[in-house]
């Protein structure tokens, strides 16, 4: 690739010594009537012309070619300069599509920055890069020159190629992930509402589960709109897409219609179902109210008002009867949660709470007199100068 002055340079000293060049062009010094003349030097005074050769070899015609040799040199390369300028952005563009990946562009994707319009346009944007250098010509004639640009456009085209091949090996994954996140939220949701619940705690559940997919109802139909759109964009650009892939896409917008009919389903039902289980945590309350009762008949033990009783094992009966009384406040809380879930109103559990108070008294009144006969016995055994008089008065 001769740099253009030094290359006109060249031509130039080539027309220099034309008069020599001819000299040796064998047809011409075999031509009988040019013969006696080529012997001669052709810018001698004694040559002879014939039939105008000496003007075009030195004289004023020769010259005239030269100049316009040399103007139209001139002007194919101030053509090739403004050409080389064209491809420019193409240079640029081989530079800006380095950063391009699959590693970058999934980076883009976990942090935000890329999403299903960004992917839209750098294919089109990709696309169109291969177009424009597609549609260089690879031999382009500038006057005198001839420009073989094969080797530059070779260098050119692997750039967006590559950069379409990485968007075309990330999207199929990219897809396949985010769909099967998605469905499988729809299947398990979907096969859940389907089970119509047999206990009181499987419909809070049931109505926890509904209530929390009617919540998030836009979320959902956000991530199917966003699965959709990426399956249907590769539709759109070609991608190839695995058979199993694609015929688990056909399905999403019937399953993801089971998910809603489902929910439907789930809230026509809801009061019915409510209903029925109601008498469940009535039966739940009498059957609460039963075991208070047992435990506030346990509390009259005779040994717990017995004074004479051990008050190791009175603190142990209370200690078990305090047990059973945080197991039915439990349950009772649970049953009450029940409550406000199904929008009932709450029991009130009144006996339950007496009975706490009851047990807890009484129990707290033997530990006061376990530890009464510690501390006497303690101070039976130490010498009256050595008790702790604060300790005696607490």
């Amino acid at each position: 690739h001769p740099m253009p002055l030094a290359f006109h340079n060249v031509v130039m000293e080539v027309q220099d010594g034309f008069v020599s060049q001819v000299q040796v062009v064998r047809r011409l010094l075999l031509h009988e009537k040019l013969k006696d003349y080529m012997e001669q030097p052709l810018d001698s005074n004694d040559c002879v012309d014939v039939e105008g050769f000496e003007s075009i070899i030195v004289g004023d015609e020769h010259r005239l070619v030269v100049h316009e040799l040399a103007r139209r040199l001139k002007n194919a390369f101030e053509k090739a300069e403004q050409l080389r300028d064209k491809f420019e952005p193409f240079r640029e563009l081989v530079i800006a599509n380095q950063r391009i990946s699959e590693e970058s562009m999934m980076t883009e994707v976990k942090a935000g920055r890329r999403n299903i319009e960004t992917f839209r346009r750098d294919m089109d944007h990709f696309r169109r890069q291969l177009r424009d250098i597609r549609k260089i010509q690879p031999k382009q004639e500038l006057g005198v020159l001839v420009l073989h640009l094969e080797e530059m456009l070779q260098s050119f085209l692997p750039s967006p190629k590559r950069c379409l091949e990485a968007i075309t090996s990330l999207l199929p994954k990219l897809t396949a992930e985010r769909y099967n996140e998605f469905i499988d939220k729809v299947h398990t949701a979907t096969t859940k509402l389907q089970q119509s619940p047999s206990t009181v705690e499987e419909l809070a559940d049931y109505l926890e589960l509904y209530a929390s997919l009617e919540k998030e109802r836009n979320n959902y139909d956000k991530e199917y709109d966003k699965v959709t759109s990426f399956v249907d964009l590769m539709y759109e650009y070609e991608i190839p897409i695995p058979d199993i892939q694609a015929a688990s896409y056909a399905t999403m917008d019937s399953d993801y219609t089971a998910l809603r009919d489902a929910m439907w389903s789930a809230d026509a039902s809801r009061d019915a179902l409510i209903h029925r289980f109601n008498v469940d945590l009535e039966n739940q309350v009498d059957a609460l109210n039963k075991e208070v009762m047992d435990v506030r008949i346990a509390a009259q033990h005779e040994m717990i008002l017995d004074d004479e009783s051990s008050p190791e094992q009175v603190t142990e009966l209370t200690r078990g009867l305090l047990e059973r009384v945080a197991a039915l406040q439990g349950e009772a809380e649970k049953i009450n949660k029940f409550h406000r879930m199904f929008k009932l109103r709450e029991s009130k559990f009144q006996d339950l709470t007496d009975c706490s108070e009851d047990v807890k008294l009484r129990h707290s009144l033997w530990e006061s007199r376990v530890a009464w006969d510690q501390d006497t016995q303690a101070w039976l055994a130490t010498p009256l100068n050595e008790i702790d008089g604060e300790a005696l008065e607490q």
